[in-house]
């Protein structure tokens, strides 16, 4: 008789332990807000495309990687999208800790910043 209950209670834990998985729900990734120009969200109000003609003009591969092509003097900015939000970051980072600072024309600034928060790994 104690073998039975014994039996019973080891499979009442055997399935209580394997039916915690089957109750989790996948991870799903986070919705992304739409970019908006001259949004109030923190999103920048420059063109994602001339963007990357102002980086590339401004001779910026010639030390930063982006998609495994660049040169690695400056670090690699494949993913530099996933780590600032706000098109200030961008700016006060670009001006005051780079090397040498970038000093562009307002819509430039504009147009890489979108072009930098553009760089991430999912699109």
């Amino acid at each position: 008789m104690n073998h039975i209950r014994l039996s019973v209670i080891l499979f009442t834990i055997s399935v209580t332990f394997n039916s915690w998985g089957a109750e989790r729900k996948p991870l799903t990734p986070p919705l992304m807000p739409p970019e908006f120009p001259q949004s109030p969200f923190g999103f920048s109000k420059g063109d994602e495309k001339r963007g990357e003609l102002v980086y590339q003009r401004n001779a910026c591969p010639s030390c930063h990687i982006v998609g495994g092509k660049g040169g690695k003097v400056g670090p690699d900015l494949s993913r530099i999208g996933e780590t600032k939000t706000l098109p200030e970051s961008y700016r006060q980072q670009l001006a005051n800790s780079h090397k040498p600072p970038v000093i562009l024309p307002q819509q430039d600034m504009d147009d890489l910043i979108t072009y930098l928060q553009s760089l991430k790994l999912l699109k």
